[in-house]
């Protein structure tokens, strides 16, 4: 039986992220992708995104305890954070940013179902529902007038349904 990776689920999502700056962005200048959180500039033009907490359901389709199919619907957190000195247009271009990679889960394509393969052990499942549903909170700026630095935020939950048949 093919196991649940949660590896490859992170794996999967981080590598779908958008890494492309909407038109009309003048303060950020690329979006960095990691499965794990980086270490983040104090001050810059660099919207990081990483995989947050991440959770699992995992249902049996078929009867026995031997060998069959299982889903794990998973609930996936990507975190998004920016950092630049202007609160205002800062705000505005954040929030464009997270709206446009939230929006680009819905574009991944499913056919056929992408297998998936775990980073460490090379198991292999399939994912067969991500980017139907999804939901997002922006968090209100951290201001540090001190360093004339702000800090955007944001999570961007995501619910992804990996397929796992006998082996």
């Amino acid at each position: 039986m093919s196991q649940s990776s949660r590896s490859a689920v992170k794996k999967f999502v981080i590598d779908n992220t958008l890494t492309t700056l909407p038109t009309g962005i003048t303060l950020f200048q690329t979006i960095a992708t990691a499965r794990y959180e980086p270490k983040v500039e104090k001050l810059g033009s660099t919207v990081f995104c990483w995989i947050g907490e991440t959770k699992r359901k995992v249902s049996r389709l078929s009867l026995g305890r031997g060998g069959g199919q299982k889903l794990a619907e998973w609930m996936v957190d990507v975190m998004v954070i920016a950092t630049t000195s202007d609160e205002q247009n800062g705000a505005d271009q954040f929030q464009t940013i997270v709206d446009t990679i939230a929006e680009s889960f819905e574009t991944i394509n499913l056919s056929p179902p992408p297998v998936i393969v775990d980073p460490v052990d090379g198991g292999v499942s399939t994912v067969l529902i991500i980017g139907e549903t999804w939901s997002d909170v922006v968090f209100r700026p951290e201001l540090t007038a001190e360093q004339g630095r702000v800090v955007f935020r944001a999570i961007i939950s995501l619910p992804v349904t990996e397929y796992l048949s006998q082996a």
